[in-house]
């Protein structure tokens, strides 16, 4: 849904020209507030976005990435957050780590040989209790092609994850939301995060 003009804008006009308080009709107000809560309601917002670039330091794991939901922003079942987190890999084949995290619960732990390339998370985070988060999660590591005829080439991890986990209460607490990232071979910056962006969208 479009937000959209619900009444015609030379109302106004009409009125001061018959001099009605020079001002638009009460219905009218009432009608556009209306239609603006309604669509309000329904649109996703943006609550937090960052594109300063974090890497790991050493083995890690280290935190690429945090944010603290306030408490009850999830106030409704049904009401989600939409997640993407996104970055870097260096080019070896070190074994790659990224840990992510909602309310001290782990919802994603990869780890691979990640010779280069990028990485991106696309996460739901929904409301189904007061105590229970739905999170279901794209995942994407690097690259595979397949040329014509040939087979399958380059790095690259790409599945998708859904699961269920237990938080102490949405209503109450904040919940800390995080990204974190390790290297098996101790190498500062082999995993760097350069992208957060959530956003909101409450019943």
């Amino acid at each position: 849904m479009s937000l959209v003009r619900t009444t015609n804008p030379m109302a106004t006009a009409l009125i001061r020209a018959i001099g009605d308080g020079a001002g638009a009709l009460t219905r009218d107000v009432e009608a556009e507030l209306n239609n603006i809560i309604a669509w309000a309601k329904d649109a996703r917002r943006c609550i937090k976005r960052d594109n300063s670039s974090v890497g790991n330091v050493n083995a890690g794991p280290d935190v690429l990435h945090t944010f603290s939901l306030p408490a009850d922003t999830l106030h409704t079942n049904g009401d989600y957050l939409w997640v993407c987190y996104s970055g870097t890999f260096a080019a070896n084949a070190n074994n790659k780590v990224i840990l992510i995290k909602f309310g001290g619960q782990t919802v994603s732990n990869l780890a691979q040989v990640q010779n280069g390339g990028q990485w991106l998370y696309d996460i739901v985070y929904a409301r189904e209790s007061d105590t229970t988060v739905r999170c279901a999660s794209g995942i994407f590591w690097g690259r595979l092609r397949r040329p014509s005829g040939g087979a399958l080439t380059d790095d690259g991890l790409f599945t998708g994850e859904n699961t269920q986990i237990t938080v102490s209460s949405l209503t109450s607490n904040a919940m800390t939301m995080e990204v974190q990232a390790g290297d098996g071979a101790s190498v500062t910056d082999d995993t760097k995060q350069n992208l957060s962006v959530i956003e909101l969208c409450q019943q």
